[in-house]
């Protein structure tokens, strides 16, 4: 985070003051290369600023270091492919009709998926190579195509990579993938 108002009791929150809210590059080059700041950690979250946790997640930590994971997260809780992603962004206005179309014609066929995930929430193993390499690729194709929606390139490199990973488990779908944390355990 960039806000040094923020405390807690449970969590060690990291400042990083060079973060500009207002440059989607700068948060997508901590979201995706953050790793690299975390070396000595077991487990890393990454928590998007617009999802309300409303549960204790440390069974999930727990899981997650058990089964000696790479990374957690959470299967989209709408679409299901790229495609399905990249007409949402257009419609939500997350890019604009120059961006989709330079995706379509340029990334679509080497991007495409059927596994979309939500990257809004993730537990990250930072010892893991294979993790810190995918995560560094995301970055690099959204700086390449000047695209920055990470679900646009994540999903592939994903299914692509060594990284062992599991779908957290949603009990109880709510309207909103950004309200978690009922869905948890």
């Amino acid at each position: 985070t960039n806000n040094l108002n923020i405390k807690s009791n449970i969590w060690q929150p990291y400042y990083v003051p060079f973060i500009d809210s207002k440059s989607i590059l700068t948060i997508r080059f901590v979201k995706w290369t953050m790793l690299n700041f975390f070396k000595n950690y077991d487990c890393v979250i990454w928590q998007d600023a617009n999802i309300v946790q409303r549960k204790d997640i440390s069974n999930l930590i727990s899981l997650f270091k058990k089964k000696h994971l790479d990374l957690m997260l959470f299967r989209h809780p709408y679409r299901e492919n790229i495609t399905q992603e990249l007409y949402a962004c257009s419609s939500l206005k997350k890019i604009n009709y120059q961006e989709l179309k330079k995706f379509e014609d340029k990334y679509l066929k080497k991007y495409e998926s059927s596994n979309l995930v939500e990257t809004g929430l993730m537990l990250l193993n930072p010892k893991s190579s294979n993790l810190k390499k995918t995560m560094q690729e995301v970055f690099f194709a959204m700086r390449e195509s000047n695209i920055y929606r990470d679900q646009l390139f994540f999903p592939k490199l994903l299914e692509s990579s060594r990284i062992k990973y599991e779908f957290i488990n949603i009990k109880n779908r709510k309207k909103s993938v950004r309200d978690f944390g009922p869905w948890i355990l």
